[in-house]
């Protein structure tokens, strides 16, 4: 008799046992003791969504194929430091293209893009060109130069800092550009993105012809950081996160 209860006892004990561990088995949260923090939802990490961003085209008069290149750099690190996105490495991106035989003047439709966003795992895929670039002497400039003239001054002199600059003949410019963006959302192969932008560099220092100011590759930098990072924070406020 008691042996049959002791096995009684043990039965019920491993009955127990389990029962108690099932809900965490299956997932269930347990009960929290009175007074406990409630769980917070946590977002997920900033930077998650991949991005990756093609080479530049100018299409513009101004410049070259390097001030593309140097659109592009800009663009990227202003995404970066936006948080929001982690860019697909651009040697990754360049090799993968070569392998596959991808052009930069075949990434025209959805399809393609979508294709390539995959082959370097990004949820996002960008390309971009700027289209345009309207520059204006500043009316202080006009007047400088006007006054160089009536008074006959040399514009290699620094007569009252009537001459600016290291290099005497370059005037001040204010210049706007029209950037076009557009973006595809790799997984559904839709646009998400798609816009020109307008954005400005103003007071560049830049020589003149009769066509306008003169690129100069050492002013690429001073000329397209504040113009992509505008860029970049209007096509971020249209991403969802």
């Amino acid at each position: 008799m008691k042996g049959n209860f002791s096995v009684f006892v043990c039965l019920l004990i491993a009955l127990c046992v389990t029962s108690c561990r099932a809900p965490e088995k299956a997932g269930i949260p347990l009960a929290r003791p009175s007074g406990s923090v409630p769980s917070v939802s946590i977002r997920p990490p900033a930077g998650e969504k991949r991005i990756a961003v093609t080479d530049f085209a100018n299409r513009s008069d101004f410049g070259d194929t390097e001030f593309a290149e140097k659109a592009r750099d800009a663009f990227e690190a202003e995404l970066t430091s936006t948080n929001r996105f982690t860019l697909v490495e651009r040697s990754r991106l360049n090799l993968i293209m070569k392998e596959q035989a991808f052009s930069q003047s075949g990434l025209v439709d959805e399809q393609t893009m979508s294709r390539l966003g995959k082959l370097v795992s990004a949820n996002y895929i960008c390309t971009g060109a700027i289209e345009s670039m309207r520059a204006e002497e500043r009316k202080d400039e006009r007047f400088r130069q006007k006054a160089l003239s009536i008074l006959g001054i040399s514009k290699s002199s620094d007569f009252l800092g009537l001459s600016k600059g290291s290099d005497p003949y370059e005037t001040a410019w204010d210049l706007s550009f029209m950037i076009t963006i557009r973006v595809i959302d790799v997984e559904k192969g839709t646009i998400v993105f798609n816009r020109s932008l307008k954005a400005e560099a103003q007071d560049i220092r830049l020589r003149k012809s009769t066509t306008g100011p003169v690129y100069k590759s050492s002013a690429a930098f001073e000329i397209l950081k504040p113009v992509m990072e505008e860029v970049a924070r209007q096509m971020v406020l249209f991403i969802p996160e």
